[in-house]
């Protein structure tokens, strides 16, 4: 596992590319007329602080890339989670969400939220077999999971 905070991965133009081109793809499933890069920088710029990227490379292409944020002391938020369709099933994003969960929890994380969209079941599946657990969130699109590390 890679990671890089958000100020290394706006200056690193190349890298910056790569994980725009994969979360163009397989998270948002756009053009990136839909959602321009400035767009992402800006998102990635908003609490920079707070925010650790971390991403799996494979023969020099981002195949796993994952977005955390402390929210709170001791609570981190993942934002984004995606792996590039063709390497899915094959382990990148277990190990990736694992190796981030163990970095976090060194970083005194006690638990970790996640709010995925109903409409991705095979996500929802796929946090919950890494031992995220589901919170109620009535009237809302996404649902919620939840770690909680000792």
């Amino acid at each position: 596992m890679k990671k890089a905070t958000v100020k290394e991965l706006i200056k690193n133009e190349k890298l910056l590319h790569k994980m725009y081109e994969l979360i163009l793809n397989d998270y948002y499933e756009v053009s990136a007329s839909n959602f321009p890069l400035e767009n992402y920088i800006f998102t990635l710029r908003a609490n920079n602080d707070q925010k650790k990227v971390f991403y799996l490379e494979e023969e020099g292409k981002i195949v796993s890339y994952l977005e955390s944020e402390l929210v709170t002391n001791g609570k981190y938020y993942i934002s984004m989670l995606t792996t590039d369709k063709n390497y899915r099933n094959k382990g990148y994003g277990k190990d990736l969400l694992r190796d981030t969960i163990n970095d976090l929890q060194k970083l005194g994380a006690q638990k970790i939220i996640v709010h995925i969209n109903e409409q991705k079941p095979w996500v929802i599946a796929f946090c919950q077999n890494m031992g995220f657990k589901k919170e109620e969130k009535p009237g809302s699109d996404e649902v919620v999971l939840t770690l909680t590390l000792s």
